[in-house]
């Protein structure tokens, strides 16, 4: 059995913002919290997703102002 503190440190290490929220509702709150455990630190937390491509402004479409869309808020 996981401590309380080995499995968050698990649910950090998730890249999936989705994923991750969705874990935390199946945490097993009855486990020990682990407080005297020495636990390993997992490289790259917090686990966070890819990063989006990037596109030269020139390739970006914005719609057009006279559009609903176009508009904020629209």
């Amino acid at each position: 059995m996981l401590s309380l503190r080995e499995q968050c440190r698990d649910l950090l290490a998730l890249s999936d913002p989705l994923a991750k929220a969705q874990a935390v509702s199946g945490l097993d709150l009855d486990a020990p919290l682990g407080a005297d455990l020495s636990i390993p630190e997992i490289p790259g937390l917090p686990g966070r997703p890819a990063r989006p491509v990037l596109l030269p402004h020139t390739e970006i479409k914005l719609p057009r102002l006279n559009t609903r869309e176009g508009h904020a808020g629209g």
